[in-house]
């Protein structure tokens, strides 16, 4: 009787997909392998706080009241705008977290799925 086989244990393959180039060159990349969501996400949360804090600041400029009122609405005014705009950009992220999570389990299917219609039960050596 031949002695059980031994699994053969396969290292995985290295996961190009998730390295950062460059914006451009992931913007003008026509397969679609590289993203630009996290670089368009930080710049869109840097000018919403630019934005944000200049309206807020011109707030104390107006004269609808006196200067205590346009100061407490312009810090609210400033952190409501700022909570909702992160809430969202966040949900965005979020978005392309799950989609990159699930192509990278995609190539990892495709991966052992290459390795099972190379390994046939005839191919194994028997001792």
């Amino acid at each position: 009787m031949a002695a059980p086989i031994a699994p053969t244990v396969y290292a995985p393959a290295p996961d190009y997909g998730d390295e950062e180039i460059g914006f451009l060159a992931a913007l003008f990349d026509t397969s679609f392998e590289y993203s630009v969501t996290p670089q368009v996400i930080r710049g869109s949360y840097v000018m919403l706080m630019i934005v944000t804090g200049l309206v807020s600041v011109g707030i104390l400029f107006i004269d609808a009241g006196p200067v205590l009122v346009r100061l407490i609405v312009g810090v609210l005014v400033f952190f409501l705008v700022l909570t909702q705009g992160r809430l969202m950009l966040e949900s965005i992220m979020a978005l392309h977290n799950i989609e990159r999570v699930n192509r990278r389990q995609l190539r990892q299917l495709e991966r052992l799925e290459a390795i099972e219609r190379n390994t046939r039960v005839g191919d194994r050596p028997t001792s």
